[in-house]
């Protein structure tokens, strides 16, 4: 899978970090960690991108986009057969209408779009873990961090593209532009 992505602050890279760390030690819970070790939050998923075609559109994008300041809080569970932990990033007018100028242009740009990114269903969200989730460890999580503080402001100012690497399963930042237009 590929991704159209914010990349986290300093800040908050390193407490996601810190978090995937306390997963893995204490709760065996690692394959984020192990797949997609890089914090942020989605705006398109896709099986492959037009890579330089997309590239080109978050270059555009990202050139006239001020930062901007999001809100996460809490942490909560996409439940199924593949539960996926997270933290929920408060959707903005601001942040949506970001969303919506990639959506289109980054979907005629993609194979095998994912729905739930879709901008009527989008729940922008910082993944903490999944792909090794179960019912024991998923109890373990919620009662040691359901009297944590997940009250984060968190500045965001780029866009970015993650993909996975040709013949193995591990994804990594091809390209990432910070807003105004410089490259990261």
């Amino acid at each position: 899978m590929d991704g159209v992505v914010s990349l986290l602050d300093d800040e908050h890279n390193l407490l996601i970090n810190a978090l995937w760390e306390v997963l893995d030690h204490d709760f065996g819970v690692n394959y984020l960690i192990q797949h997609v070790p890089i914090p942020h939050f989605s705006y398109h998923v896709a099986d492959q991108y037009d890579r330089a075609r997309v590239e080109q559109l978050i270059e555009n994008v990202a050139r006239t986009q001020p930062f901007m300041k999001v809100r996460a809080t809490g942490i909560a569970l996409f439940t199924g057969q593949a539960p996926i932990l997270y933290v929920p990033v408060v959707r903005t007018a601001e942040l949506t209408r970001l969303h919506e100028t990639l959506w289109g242009p980054v979907s005629a740009a993609a194979r095998g779009t994912q729905d739930y990114y879709h901008p009527q269903r989008w729940m922008p969200h910082i993944t903490l873990a999944q792909g090794d989730l179960d019912d024991v460890s998923l109890m373990r999580i919620f009662e040691r961090w359901s009297t944590r503080s997940f009250e984060w402001e968190i500045t965001i100012n780029n866009l970015a593209l993650i993909c996975d690497v040709e013949d193995n399963d591990f994804s990594e930042c091809r390209v990432r532009m910070e807003f105004g237009g410089g490259r990261g």
